[in-house]
């Protein structure tokens, strides 16, 4: 198995990446990006006592979330992964530790669950990046 990059082969890929592969990894990523910024941004409300409204408490963050998990779920199956791929188990056990610790923070306050989730979605960025484990 491999992908074609510049007419050599790589490793990870099952065939080469299609327009509608790349389009699908540019949306992931920017819904990535979006979550790490709403995750910020509603700690930052949340932990200087500024309301928020249920749509910027609840609705955006989870459709972002929703979209994020589906587009990763077609990452997978576009591009031939599989979850025996290190790389990818350790990203999704990550993923489910930031979920839980996003929640912890924003619903107790906890800042030291708040500063476990941003290492926690760095760690995320750093697996997605180089797919090497990092820790462990």
């Amino acid at each position: 198995m491999g992908l074609f990059v510049g007419g050599k082969r790589a490793a990870g890929l099952a065939f080469p990446p299609s327009s509608m592969s790349r389009a699908l990894l540019a949306l992931h990523i920017a819904l990535a990006v979006n979550t790490g910024l709403l995750f910020l941004f509603r700690a930052w409300r949340i932990f200087t006592g500024k309301a928020l409204s249920r749509l910027w408490r609840r609705y955006i963050p989870d459709i972002n979330d929703v979209l994020l998990l589906a587009s990763g779920a077609l990452l997978v199956f576009v591009r031939g992964h599989s979850f025996a791929e290190p790389w990818l188990s350790v990203k999704l056990g990550c993923v489910v530790g930031y979920i839980l610790l996003g929640i912890l923070a924003l619903r107790r306050r906890n800042g030291f669950a708040f500063a476990l989730a941003l290492v926690l979605y760095a760690y995320i960025l750093l697996l997605a990046l180089t797919k090497q484990i990092w820790i462990g």
